[in-house]
């Protein structure tokens, strides 16, 4: 289901006028045939729906446990890179694999190099230094493999855009074999096998994969289609670091990872939970990998080398495994660290900056190694895609950059190009460099052409656009169960939110070990009493006092603790609402309404005395269709079935533009 890659919320951005929650256009009837076919809710059903997902096929394909992966050979150069490989292999010459120092292409140098080892091959695997070496091969790799009378040069997570050394490896016949995922640029490397989506029967499902997720294919199709539980779980890595959509085979991905990764006897990963503080052989969540796993393996490319986290994935021994672990969890406290100081200071010369527009450029004496968290801060905090350069005293600056929303960076950045010394990456997140002169030129043409981007969005700003409106009673176990049973989430197929009021405050209190999470008791309008928890709230909420009138958007959370699961409801965003109708309000009307035949239009000025806010009221009432209306008067429409007033956008744009929103909803907690 391709057409899902254009998920609701591309639709929802590209209309004129902003939303707090998305309506369902499905027939009550259809969704309950549904829900009755697979015994699911049948809130369930409508969500699915809005996400695409419109028949019984499509939603019993999403549902599958284990949908299938895609044969390796899909690839159309696949047969040829293997025999290239076969060949290299059995002249007993070193194969050299060049990676990456992020995550993803550690792992996919992990799973190749293992794939070519179990089938006898000498591998020597080098990753790049971030600082030292850059981004990807160059030509001084050639150089040395060719000086270690390499047989064969393989990329994994890089390449695409390796032209000049490529050409190099040409000269010195070496053959070079290119699997890669990034974009590539107009001219492809004239490489003997490349292992791209370029070069696929459906380039939609290989764009999905990430380095590893390829480097998975070639391992496989080296070992005619048998798959090591090793390989899964790196690949698995690989995909969560990268944000790779989590829709099609990415999604069983995860789920076959994450089962081996919670069991996995390798002594590098023992070693890494235990510097992490999990427990061995328990169950691992989504979360504990983005948020703790993930960072740490990062962190050795970040601050030193990424061979360290390549050497603790590959085959330590018990001893160099610990002492791995231990180097990688000194580098992330050190990581941490810097990206505070970073992260502080971005966002004072950013501020400090006079036009301070649209478009984020900041630089600084940062390690190269945290530009890319402290971009992802900026545009998360700043709600704009932003670029931050690490000034280590030298010509050219180097940098990182994360898109917001909708924004491709990439494309931002192919009209920037004449002002940058180079860049790639993807749609969401480049690596860029800047000659130091060309700066200032390329900050004012980025932002420009930010600002070109915007200028047709609407103004009015709406912090979250949700999947739909919900009460108390309709937060139930089953529906968080089911919100559950339907991870992983992530690129492509976000978590299901959800629009939560007006409520009434009755009392918040901070709590935690550094008093910085906030939960909320609150009335909803059908005088329900229920919970929420915001966690890394914002200070500004001091400001807010029972009575008060809020809104939230929200995710339903199947919390376990002490072996009982219960619902928790975890605030993303809260505001409050100054004077918004309430249902009491709209009760009223509609009873005064119901009792008139008519309303004569030139006799509104004297009803609005007494109900101030009849003109909203008659609009909302014509959209539900309880009213009808021409030039002279309103007229009371008798209805079969009522519809409710989260069904109109009328009423949406009143809450929306009733919103006191808070000046700073981010949470800058570390980032992976």
């Amino acid at each position: 289901m391709d057409r899902l890659m254009i998920d609701v919320y591309q639709e929802v951005n590209d209309r004129e006028d902003k939303l707090l929650w998305v309506n369902s256009s499905a027939d009550s009837e259809e969704i309950d045939r549904i829900a009755e076919h697979f015994s699911v809710p049948h809130l369930l059903v409508e969500l699915l729906w809005k996400r695409g997902f419109h028949t019984l096929s499509e939603i019993a394909e999403f549902l599958a446990e284990s949908p299938s992966y895609s044969p390796p050979d899909d690839f159309l150069d696949m047969n040829l890179a293997c025999q290239i490989i076969a060949e290299c292999i059995s002249s007993h010459q070193p194969i050299v694999v060049v990676g990456d120092y992020d995550v993803d292409g550690v792992t996919a140098s992990t799973i190749l190099t293992d794939a070519l080892e179990r089938l006898g091959a000498k591998v020597v695997c080098w990753i790049p230094h971030r600082v030292e070496d850059g981004y990807g091969l160059q030509v001084k790799h050639v150089e040395k493999a060719v000086q270690l009378e390499a047989s064969l040069l393989i990329t994994v997570d890089n390449g695409i855009r390796a032209i000049e050394a490529v050409k190099t490896a040409r000269l010195f016949h070496l053959p070079v074999i290119v699997t890669d995922h990034h974009e590539h640029g107009e001219e492809l490397p004239i490489a003997h096998a490349i292992v791209h989506y370029i070069r696929h029967r459906n380039a939609i499902v290989a764009k999905r994969l990430s380095g590893a997720g390829v480097a998975l294919k070639l391992a496989a199709a080296l070992h005619n289609g048998h798959i090591e539980n090793k390989w899964i779980a790196l690949a698995s890595l690989g995909a969560l670091a990268d944000v790779m959509p989590m829709l099609g085979e990415n999604r069983r991905l995860i789920k076959d990872g994450l089962q081996v990764l919670s069991q996995w006897s390798h002594a590098g990963w023992r070693a890494l939970l235990h510097v992490a503080g999990l427990p061995e052989g328990e169950s691992i969540t989504l979360q504990q990998l983005l948020w703790r796993m993930i960072p740490r393996l990062n962190a050795a490319g970040r601050m030193d080398s990424a061979d360290i986290a390549f050497r603790l994935l590959h085959r330590p021994s018990s001893e160099e495994a610990k002492s791995l672990a231990e180097t990688i969890e000194s580098l992330n406290r050190e990581r941490k660290s810097w990206t505070e100081i970073a992260t502080a200071a971005a966002i004072e010369q950013y501020q400090n900056q006079l036009e301070n527009a649209r478009g984020i450029v900041v630089w600084g004496e940062w390690p190269l190694g945290v530009v890319g968290i402290v971009a992802a801060r900026l545009a998360e905090k700043f709600q704009s895609p932003a670029i931050v350069f690490a000034n280590n005293g030298q010509h050219l600056l180097r940098g990182s950059g994360r898109s917001y929303g909708n924004d491709s960076l990439l494309a931002i950045l192919e009209s920037c190009q004449e002002t940058l010394h180079h860049f790639g990456g993807h749609d969401y997140a480049v690596g860029c460099a800047v000659e130091r002169h060309q700066l200032e030129a390329f900050r004012r043409q980025f932002q420009s052409t930010v600002k070109n981007q915007a200028k047709d969005k609407h103004d009015v700003h709406v912090p979250l656009t949700s999947d739909g409106n919900l009460m108390f009673r309709e937060a139930t176990p089953e529906l968080a169960h089911w919100l559950t049973r339907l991870q992983p989430y992530g690129n492509g197929f976000k978590s299901f939110c959800f629009y939560m009021g007006p409520v009434e405050l009755i009392d918040m209190q901070w709590i935690g070990k550094e008093q910085n999470h906030l939960r909320f008791t609150v009335r909803d309008e059908e005088a329900t009493i229920g919970q929420w928890i915001w966690f890394q709230a914002p200070k500004i909420c001091n400001s807010w006092h029972p009575g008060d009138c809020l809104g939230a958007i929200v995710e339903i959370v199947e919390n376990q603790w002490q072996g009982q699961k219960r619902v928790q409801i975890h605030v993303k965003n809260a505001w409050r609402h100054l004077h918004p109708l309430r249902r009491q309000e709209i009760s009223k009307y509609y009873h005064w309404f119901s009792q008139q035949s008519q309303i004569d239009k030139q006799n509104l000025h004297h009803w609005q005395k007494k109900l101030p806010r009849l003109n909203l009221l008659m609009s909302i009432f014509c959209e539900l269709g309880f009213a009808v209306e021409d030039a002279t008067a309103y007229y009371k429409v008798q209805v079969e079935s009522a519809r409710k007033i989260r069904d109109s956008f009328i009423y949406q744009q009143h809450l929306i533009e009733n919103m006191e929103i808070v000046a700073d909803t981010s949470s800058l907690s570390s980032a992976r």
